[in-house]
């Protein structure tokens, strides 16, 4: 059976993860070994601390505006600036690291998919 979600931002729940390092706000559409996707809110006065991805994952902004600073692997010497808003799809790829500074004082929201469901993805 295929089941439709709708953003509700009243089911945003806040994330805290490595002891207040990184923040953020989730509403979990859909949790299916073959597939996770959530309504994401990065709030301008919440720390955004850098976030590991393994497993590759797209986001679609939905609302407000940031900057994606992300590094590459191996090395994450060096950090590069993606500037995002409504309207813009990205891919974040295995094994990058990336934060995001919101711009301005809405906040920057976004869906993110991840084909399929990594191991590890509970929230």
């Amino acid at each position: 059976m295929i089941t439709k979600h709708r953003f509700n931002e009243s089911e945003l729940k806040r994330v805290v993860v490595r002891g207040g390092e990184y923040v953020d706000w989730l509403q979990m559409a859909i949790h299916e070994p073959s597939c996770s996707a959530a309504f994401q809110e990065f709030r301008p006065d919440e720390n955004l601390g850098y976030w590991v991805f393994w497993y590759d994952q797209v986001h679609f902004a939905l609302k407000g505006r940031a900057k994606c600073i992300y590094r590459v692997p191996p090395t994450y010497d060096e950090e590069h600036e993606l500037e995002v808003g409504e309207g813009d799809l990205y891919l974040l790829p295995i094994g990058y690291q990336a934060r995001w500074e919101v711009i301005g004082d809405e906040p920057y929201r976004t869906l993110f998919v991840n084909m399929p469901n990594p191991k590890y993805f509970e929230f």
